[in-house]
């Protein structure tokens, strides 16, 4: 019996999207695929990708974080990307997405936008990614179905980020799914 991979995981904000992410990400399996993930937290969404998705060995997965709230965190998304096996294939970038996104050069075959949760930071990664991604590629945006509470009066939602951006490219997507995520495909 093969040895399992322990990881060091406080949370699990990926295995309700399974299913979903194996459905509309599996024309790229086996397949040599650039993606890239804005927000990786812990990096249990990375890993998930690597492990299902980007199963070529010359796949490639760009990450961005800040990281900027604890030091832990980053640590964290470094042992468990290390432990993994699939450091040579993963891409970290310390960096705020919304700033050096625009650097980005090449194509991608699909994008995972999990970052800052302001509306904001959703519109201006998607804004940033559309231009590089493939046509038939797949964009996922996390927490379309998050509503702030009173705490959190003074932000605006990603729902209102993510339909903007909806609003300003109709007509160059397909909606492929529409719940706690959205997800699209270019057309």
């Amino acid at each position: 019996m093969e040895n399992e991979i322990i990881y060091d995981f406080t949370s699990d904000y990926v295995t309700s999207h399974q299913k979903e992410w194996l459905s509309v990400l599996s024309p790229f399996i086996g397949k040599p695929c650039r993606a890239v993930e804005v927000g990786s937290y812990e990096g249990r969404s990375a890993l998930w990708f690597l492990k299902n998705i980007l199963t070529h060995d010359h796949s490639r997965l760009i990450c961005y974080d800040i990281w900027g709230w604890s030091v832990d965190l980053e640590l964290r998304f470094d042992r468990n990307i290390a432990a993994s096996g699939f450091s040579p294939r993963v891409e970290k970038r310390k960096a705020d997405s919304v700033e050096m996104l625009r650097y980005l050069s090449g194509q991608i075959d699909f994008c995972y936008i999990d970052g800052c949760k302001d509306a904001h930071h959703f519109l201006s990664n998607a804004v940033l990614l559309w231009p590089r991604l493939k046509k038939g590629g797949v964009m996922i945006f996390d927490d379309y179905g998050w509503n702030f509470d009173e705490k959190d009066a003074h932000r605006l939602p990603p729902k209102i980020g993510i339909d903007s951006f909806m609003s300003s490219f109709a007509g160059q997507y397909e909606v492929i799914h529409k719940g706690w995520q959205m997800i699209l495909k270019k057309v």
